[in-house]
C-alpha cells in the first residue's frame, strides 16, 4: 500500500513526465500558499523551436499559462487556489492542426516542478524529486505492463485469419476478455487499497467503479486535508448521491444558463429530458451537438434537451455560440469534479442519461454513435405507450 501524504504536494503523470523539487505546501484544498504559487520549467532535447504549448487545468477545463519552446525549453507560472490540481501540458490547436501533437498529464500542488527528457521519450519521461511522484510513477509502470498484455491480446485477435477455426478465434476472443477484466479487477484493488493517497483518488475520479459502501468507509477513513481538496470533496457527492440508475428518480442540479440567471433541473423536466453531460474538447461531445441539433427539430417539445459542461466558463460560452446550441446549456463551477457530475457518477464525456415525465431515469449510456440518441428516444416511446 502506497503511503498516506500529508503536507507535500503531489504530481501525478497518467501519460508522462515530471521531475519534481520538493517544496512544503498547505494542506490540500486551502489556499494559504498562493503567494509562491507553481513554477514549471522543462527541457525537452528535440522538441522544435517556436511550438507553442498550453498549460490547462483539467479540473475546470480553464488555460492557466502558455509559452513558446525554446532551444527545447519552456516554462509555466501561475497561482493554485485548489492543491494538488490536475494539469495538462499539450501543444496548442495551431500545432495540433499543423499535426504536431505532445502532451503530458500532471498532478501538482504551488509547487517548483522540472522536466527533463527527449521528444521520443514522449510522453514517458524520467522524473524524480518527490515521493508521491515515485508513488504515481510506480501505478503509471503497472498500468503500463498490464495494458501491454492487452494489447499483445489484441494483436493476436487481429492477426488471425477469417478463414481460420471458429475455436481459434473463440479463444483469441476469450482471452482478450479475460486480460481486459484483470486490468478492472486490478485498478479497482489499487484504488481501494491507495484511497488515502491522492493518485489513489485521482483513478477513482476516471473509473469508480467501487461499490457505494465500500467507496462511503473509504472516504471516512480519509485525513481531513484529503476531504477538503477538490477531488476529496467530489467523493462527497458520490456518497451523498449514488449515481442514478435505469429505474432511479433523476437528482436535482442547479447550474447557470447562457444569460447568467441560474436555472433548477427541476424547473425543466416536466416531460422527457434527455440530460447530456459534454465537453467542448470531446470529439463525442462534438458529434453528438450534430445529431442533438437535428433531434430539437424533431422531436419539437415532446423531448427537452439539456446539457451540462465541463469546460471553464469562457470556453462553455464560446462554444455554445459558435456551435450555436438551440437547446439548454447550463455550466457548474468545478469542471469534471463539479457536483453536477458527482452526482451524476460522470467519468467522462458525453455521457447521457434519459428521463421520463414524472423524474424517473429510463436509460443511462456513454459515447456517441450515428443514431443512438435517436434509437434510446424511440425504444422509452415505445415502452410506455
Amino acid at each position: 500500500m502506497l503511503s498516506r501524504p500529508r503536507t507535500t504536494p503531489l504530481v501525478f503523470a497518467l501519460l508522462a513526465i515530471a521531475s519534481v523539487a520538493a517544496a512544503a505546501w498547505p494542506p490540500a484544498g486551502s489556499t494559504g500558499n498562493t503567494r509562491q504559487g507553481f513554477a514549471i520549467t522543462g527541457r525537452i532535447e528535440g522538441l522544435a523551436d517556436g511550438v507553442e504549448l498550453v498549460l490547462r487545468n483539467l479540473g475546470t477545463g480553464a488555460t492557466l499559462d502558455r509559452s513558446v519552446v525554446t532551444a527545447g525549453s519552456f516554462s509555466f507560472r501561475g497561482v493554485l487556489t485548489e492543491e494538488p490540481e490536475e494539469l495538462r501540458i499539450i501543444t496548442s490547436t495551431e500545432w495540433v492542426e499543423k499535426g504536431m501533437l505532445h502532451y503530458t498529464d500532471l498532478l501538482i500542488g504551488n509547487e517548483n516542478v522540472s522536466l527533463v527528457g527527449h521528444v521520443d521519450e514522449l510522453p514517458r519521461i524520467r522524473s524524480s524529486g518527490s515521493v508521491t511522484q515515485s508513488e504515481a510513477e510506480s501505478y503509471r509502470e503497472a498500468l503500463h505492463v498490464k495494458t501491454s498484455a492487452v494489447e499483445q491480446a489484441r494483436v493476436a485477435l487481429d492477426s488471425i485469419d477469417a478463414d481460420s477455426a471458429p475455436d481459434e478465434q473463440e479463444r483469441a476472443h476469450q482471452r482478450l476478455a479475460t486480460v481486459q477484466a484483470e486490468v478492472e479487477s486490478w485498478r479497482a484493488r489499487f484504488v481501494a487499497e491507495n484511497f488515502d493517497t491522492y493518485i489513489g483518488l485521482l483513478v477513482h475520479s476516471y473509473h469508480k467503479n467501487l461499490d457505494h459502501a465500500t467507496l462511503k468507509r473509504l472516504f471516512q477513513e480519509l485525513p481531513a486535508e484529503m476531504k477538503a481538496s477538490r477531488l476529496g470533496q467530489a467523493v462527497a457527492t458520490e456518497v451523498a448521491y449514488p449515481t442514478p440508475q435505469v429505474g432511479d428518480t433523476f437528482h436535482d442540479l442547479e447550474g447557470l444558463d447562457d444569460q447568467g440567471q441560474t436555472v433548477l433541473l427541476s424547473d425543466l423536466t416536466d416531460g422527457w429530458t434527455l440530460l447530456q453531460f459534454a465537453s467542448e474538447g470531446c470529439y463525442g461531445s462534438r458529434l453528438a451537438v450534430e445529431a442533438m441539433k437535428t433531434l430539437t427539430g424533431r422531436y419539437g417539445e415532446a423531448v427537452r434537451f439539456i446539457s451540462f459542461s465541463t469546460d471553464s466558463r469562457a470556453r462553455w460560452l464560446r462554444y455554445v455560440g459558435e456551435s450555436r446550441v438551440t437547446w439548454g446549456s447550463l455550466w457548474q463551477e468545478g469542471g469534471r469534479h463539479s457536483e453536477a457530475f458527482g452526482r451524476y457518477g460522470v467519468t467522462g464525456t458525453p455521457t447521457f442519461f434519459l428521463i421520463a415525465p414524472g423524474g424517473e431515469v429510463v436509460a443511462t449510456w456513454f459515447g456517441h454513435s450515428d443514431g443512438k440518441i435517436e434509437e434510446e428516444i424511440e425504444r422509452a416511446f415505445d415502452q410506455r405507450s
